[in-house]
């Protein structure tokens, strides 16, 4: 079986380089990511505005609706984030220039598998809340 070669060096690195690098990627691509995390979180503030709203006066079935709602739409719109922070990464390493634009293109291309992936962590995590709830009611027995 012959080895995979990476064609960009890979090394350890200290937690002090990571947050080195991760600030500088933050500042470096400071617009695209602040783009993308608005498309994400305005659809939301309405959302929000209406839930506050309507638990004010009581929890009836709107509420309820707007919750759906909220978290479907966070559900759908998550993976934007997902994507955007994934292109600056590749365009650092590549040491290229990316803008707005550029990352919901390489977002756009990838939604379907960032949905999956999203709703397989989802899963997993439900999956796991379960069996220690589980387990914590049978010890504590």
């Amino acid at each position: 079986m012959k080895p995979t070669i990476s064609r960009y060096p890979l090394r350890p690195r200290s937690a002090l380089e990571l947050f080195d690098v991760s600030f500088k990627l933050y500042r470096k691509y400071f617009w695209s990511l602040l783009g993308c995390s608005l498309l994400v979180w305005l659809p939301l503030i309405p959302l929000g505005f209406f839930f506050s709203l309507s638990i004010s006066y009581s929890f009836t079935f709107l509420t309820f609706i707007f919750v759906l709602a909220a978290i479907f739409a966070f559900f759908l719109l998550l993976p934007i984030l997902y994507g955007a922070s994934a292109c600056c990464m590749q365009s650092a390493i590549e040491a290229r220039q990316v803008g707005f634009r550029d990352c919901v293109a390489y977002t756009r291309e990838r939604h379907k598998v960032l949905l999956l992936a999203q709703l397989f962590a989802l899963i997993f995590s439900i999956l796991l809340i379960g069996v220690l709830a589980l387990l914590s009611t049978v010890f504590a027995l």
